[in-house]
């Protein structure tokens, strides 16, 4: 087979040399001002011969085709299985796998009626961790079981800390869970300075390894998070409005019509890296997570 490949190489390199060979016979036979006649046979030579090459080529493309479809076709489909995935180096299976984690994938907290705390929307754990052992000791190593009953696997959801974001409205107590390390809190939660103290000193007693905190935004407030079967969620433009001129905090700069996202990022990084709320904190600038904003979605259960 690979003679073959090989060989339809070696036909085309030859077609190519041999009509640049011709041409330069051709101009060759001109400077000595041959008879017309000569010069039309030799270009008559020079392209008869060249279809000729062209013509073996594709004859012998065609010989390795059928000797392939006779085979049942050794190469494989642009849509099947990769048979040999086993013989890659374990490194590269090992990525591969991390590459197909899902994530990063947002959560709502919330006290039921008993004061425990819930999760919402509720999802199934990575479908690869049925594929191989292998796969799954990846999804072990990236994850664990959080939100279990009693702390437990028990009725848990796979969480990524790494990628997922557990997020409420708005912190009254520490949650703690300190291996979570992306945590999402409504926009209004930063409506004054002392909100905005108070929320990140209430998340980082709750979440000791805290990276992220998310600022979260929604079109309205028809639709609780409870009851949602799925949320998805949208990076927030430094020029998207996150209060209009009528309603808005007065910590943050305004711009022509409210405030954006961009002056309250802004806002909020100047007065957490101030000496007073770092003491306050009782943490050092390094420490500090960082602050992104997202625009939630919700589908709603039983909806179409």
């Amino acid at each position: 087979m690979e003679q073959l490949i090989d060989l339809t190489t070696a036909i085309a390199a030859a077609v190519s040399q041999q009509s640049k060979a011709i041409a330069a016979l051709t101009e060759l036979c001109a400077e000595q001002q041959p008879a017309a006649a000569q010069l039309r046979a030799l270009s008559e030579a020079q392209t008869t011969m060249t279809k000729a090459m062209e013509i073996q080529a594709e004859i012998v493309k065609r010989q390795r085709m059928t000797i392939l479809d006779s085979r049942g076709s050794s190469l494989p489909s642009p849509g099947g299985a990769f048979t040999r995935f086993t013989q890659l180096p374990p490194e590269i299976r090992k990525m591969i796998w991390e590459m197909a984690l899902p994530g990063p994938r947002l959560f709502y907290l919330h006290r039921d009626s008993e004061d425990t705390v819930t999760v919402s929307p509720i999802q199934r754990p990575p479908p690869m961790r049925a594929a191989c052992r292998e796969a799954w000791s990846v999804t072990e190593g990236h994850g664990y079981f959080e939100f279990g009953f009693n702390a437990t696997r028990t009725w848990g959801i796979w969480f990524n800390p790494t990628k997922d974001i557990v997020f409420t409205d708005y912190l009254d107590t520490p949650w703690e869970f300190p291996k979570i390390q992306n945590i999402g809190l409504h926009s209004d939660s930063f409506f004054s300075r002392g909100k905005c103290i108070s929320q990140l000193e209430l998340a980082m007693e709750g979440l000791t390894h805290c990276r992220k905190i998310v600022v979260i935004t929604r079109p309205g407030y028809d639709e609780e998070y409870e009851q949602c079967s799925n949320l998805r969620f949208f990076s927030l433009q430094d020029d998207d409005l996150i209060w209009s001129t009528d309603y808005r905090p007065h910590i943050y700069e305004v711009q022509d019509n409210g405030v954006t996202w961009g002056s309250m990022k802004q806002g909020l990084t100047q007065l957490y890296h101030e000496e007073d709320t770092l003491r306050r904190l009782g943490i050092e600038e390094k420490d500090l997570p960082e602050i992104v904003g997202m625009e939630v979605l919700m589908t709603n259960k039983g909806s179409s």
